[in-house]
């Protein structure tokens, strides 16, 4: 019996937009408060779709689970999941 085709970018829209639905913004933060001292340095980086672009900040851990910095996180993304489905 074949499957019917389905549309790859289509399910990965979906599953994001489930996934961002169900996330607790919460848990990225308390998962940097929980396993790192506040003066400790962490590096984060966003990958994007672009060949040899990758943005790449080093903060505290206290500066990385402010909600101003998840906020950007999570533009990122955002802005990311957009320019790979287009």
């Amino acid at each position: 019996m074949t499957q019917p085709k389905t549309d790859t970018n289509s399910q990965a829209s979906t599953a994001l937009r489930r996934s961002r639905q169900s996330m607790d913004p919460e848990i990225p933060a308390r998962y940097i408060r929980e396993n790192f001292r506040p003066e400790d340095r962490v590096a984060v980086g966003s990958l994007t779709g672009k060949p040899h672009r990758t943005i790449q900040r080093v903060a505290t851990a206290d500066r990385v689970a402010r909600p101003e910095f998840q906020a950007w996180l999570r533009h990122q993304t955002h802005r990311e999941m957009r320019s790979t489905s287009a």
